[in-house]
């Protein structure tokens, strides 16, 4: 009895450590973006590293200049925590629990093109102490190795639906989906304009990338150029697929393309981004039974460029 009293004790020990606070059986890892190669095929992003056979990822972003990296492991389905691992001195450190993390359902999150901020979708309370809340759109500032505390945006911005993958543009213009809003279908895409310090009024990304099936996961290039996001419309390869799309200098934007078997498959394809230099475009993929993150050079993104909008 006593032994198996130490046992336990040991166990519950261990898995404080690694689901709680640090992830201590991490390598030593080196270089910007662990060291991965630009592939022009998608590969598992950091295996043994950050991608393992018999666990599960979700969300990841890496600040502005790749030496942060947000990643939420899913170790079980009561054990799913966000890590942050920072590139000290050339070395990344070992994943520790994200401090702004809550006992609330944290969603999908991206860093800001200057790095200083992440976006996150969180069903937190939305007043201190008060009942779990829909999904909403929170901020949490970065400021050299510190992390502030999350704040709610306002309305018009969130409302008492569900409001996810925040997305923001160098001008501070915001791209998320929504739900139940009497819009195309279930879920929508649309953004927020960031004008005089405040975001202005929803506005519903319209029939050209919204149809009566799920639109969501919508990652805005800095520049506003390019689009990416999820669909289960009729012409995806299986459950939600990645669709790009292009804006003119006109501000119209090209019919959303879906991208293919390349990258597409008959399982579930979302929380696509790009990293802020332009190097790696990162999705996940359930095509290995698990949710995996993968990665590839992101000027294969210009293969689904319209001719005419192409540099020579």
């Amino acid at each position: 009895m006593k032994k198996a009293l130490i046992f336990v004790s040991l166990f519950f020990l261990v898995s404080v450590t690694f689901g709680q606070f640090v992830i201590e059986d991490f390598p030593l890892v080196k270089g910007r973006y662990f060291g991965q190669k630009l592939l022009k095929v998608p590969e598992l992003f950091a295996p043994g590293i950050i991608s393992f056979d018999d666990m599960s990822n979700g969300c990841s972003a890496f600040n502005h200049n790749g030496t942060v990296f947000v990643f939420k492991r899913v170790n079980s389905p009561d054990s799913v925590f966000i890590y942050v691992t920072e590139l000290k001195k050339g070395v990344w450190t070992k994943p520790y629990k994200a401090p702004f993390e809550s006992k609330y359902y944290e969603g999908d999150f991206t860093f800001s093109p200057d790095g200083k901020k992440l976006y996150i979708s969180s069903r937190r309370p939305v007043v201190e102490g008060g009942e779990e809340g829909d999904s909403n759109i929170w901020v949490v500032e970065y400021n050299k190795g510190q992390w502030g505390r999350p704040y709610m945006l306002s309305k018009p911005v969130n409302t008492d639906r569900h409001e996810s993958y925040p997305s923001v543009a160098k001008n501070g213009n915001l791209y998320f989906f929504y739900r139940d809003r009497g819009g195309y279908g279930k879920s929508d895409l649309c953004y927020s304009e960031f004008q005089e310090g405040k975001y202005r009024a929803i506005i519903n990304m319209g029939s050209t990338f919204n149809t009566s099936a799920d639109e969501w996961d919508p990652y805005i290039a800095p520049d506003e150029s390019y689009i990416i996001f999820c669909s289960t419309k009729e012409d995806s390869y299986g459950k939600d697929d990645l669709y790009i799309s292009f804006r003119r200098n006109n501000y119209l934007w090209t019919p959303p393309v879906n991208m293919g078997e390349r990258f597409n498959s008959a399982e579930s394809e979302n929380r696509p981004y790009v990293t802020a230099d332009g190097r790696f475009f990162f999705y996940t993929s359930t095509k290995s039974g698990k949710r995996h993150i993968y990665c590839v050079n992101a000027l294969v993104l210009e293969d689904f460029m319209p001719e005419d909008m192409k540099e020579y």
